[in-house]
């Protein structure tokens, strides 16, 4: 434990080796316990995830690469507007039911799979008209009051896979490079804090259309806002000509 507590770098790593020779001694007879076990409090600091964005032209470019004529199109399209335009988790997406969507006042009303919070949305005319165009001409009658069914029966709630595979179908008609980005729907939520926090959006407002209980979940957006970050870059102080000319260093042994 002593030896996991100095090292800076791969401590994660080093402690799933010890752990796994710890399990061998035991099981080979050469100690008489487990002595992995008392490692089990031991917890090695997670590396910060930065966020996988899409600019607003790729976005767009993405939605435009959705053929609502094809099959399931227009169900693949309302459900691409609702992440992209208001940053809905697939979890609520595939639970949105007709109850949730007062189309009198014009939104949205859900409880979060997430967080069991209440989020109120507003409901825009791109996204209401897409949802409509999916009720009318592709919507199979069922007796499910989901929004999104699947296309064969017994037609209930689609699954995540469902969504996740449209968005690869979209994101590869594209032709969008992914490449080192995460490529799900869950980019789309990222990708519109991003262009929220670009265009001088308060963090409040951002965290309350997200739906995140407070802006410190938010904040992991920031990592990705590189015009902010670059405007508050410090310019290092200039260094003497002189400087590595000098004879006598405070690194020189006498």
């Amino acid at each position: 434990m002593e030896f996991l507590s100095s090292l800076k770098n791969n401590q994660s790593q080093r402690l799933f080796v010890i752990r796994a020779f710890c399990k061998y001694l035991y099981h080979e007879g050469y100690v008489k316990f487990e002595l992995g076990t008392f490692l089990e409090g031991v917890r090695s600091p997670q590396r910060e995830k930065i966020p996988s964005v899409y600019t607003a032209q790729e976005i767009e470019q993405i939605g435009n690469a959705i053929n609502r004529s094809s099959y399931n199109g227009r169900r693949n399209y309302a459900i691409f507007l609702l992440a992209s335009r208001l940053g809905l988790r697939v979890s609520d997406i595939i639970r949105l039911r007709f109850s949730d969507v007062d189309w009198d006042k014009n939104i949205i009303r859900i409880v979060q799979w997430k967080t069991k919070r209440e989020n109120i949305l507003p409901l825009l005319s791109d996204i209401g008209n897409a949802i409509i165009d999916y009720l009318q001409a592709e919507r199979p009658t069922t007796g499910d009051d989901h929004i999104f069914v699947s296309s064969r029966p017994p037609y209930t709630r689609i699954c995540r896979d469902t969504v996740w595979s449209a968005m690869q179908e979209a994101i590869r008609a594209s032709g969008v490079n992914v490449r080192r980005r995460h490529h799900g729907i869950h980019a789309m939520r990222h990708s519109l804090a991003t262009e929220l926090l670009e265009n001088g959006t308060p963090l409040p407002i951002i965290s309350s259309a997200l739906g995140h209980a407070s802006t410190a979940s938010t904040s992991n957006y920031l990592k990705v806002d590189m015009n902010r970050l670059r405007s508050i870059l410090l310019q290092p102080p200039p260094v003497p000509n002189d400087f590595y000319l000098q004879k006598v260093t405070m690194f020189a042994s006498d």
